[in-house]
């Protein structure tokens, strides 16, 4: 009966091989944010209407999830009432750039 120790260190080793490096993941990060700003904005700007004037603390970056032609965003803002208790978010659903789906989350 042979060792099975080195048949499971070659598919170890070829798998973890295969991730991205952290340069090619910051890389991909920033090349989404930026190609997703001119959506954060136009999703950001249907939030704003939707608090008709409830004053909020934005958080600071918004949830983004790519998926080829399809981008997800969602943000997430604060109310500064201190009797308010849930936070408000907000999702947007573009399809090839254009909104399809925007509303509380």
């Amino acid at each position: 009966m042979r060792p099975l120790l080195p048949f499971l260190l070659v598919p170890a080793l070829l798998v973890a091989g295969c991730k991205p490096s952290p340069e090619e993941v910051a890389l991909a990060t920033r090349k989404t944010v930026t190609a997703t700003e001119p959506l954060v904005a136009r999703c950001k700007a249907e939030f704003v209407k939707s608090l008709a004037g409830l004053p909020v603390t934005f958080d600071p970056g918004p949830t983004i999830a790519n998926y080829g032609d399809a981008v997800t965003i969602r943000l997430e803002a604060q109310p500064t009432d201190p009797n308010a208790i849930n936070d408000k978010i907000y999702s947007c659903d573009f399809e090839q750039g254009e909104m399809v789906r925007h509303g509380p989350a």
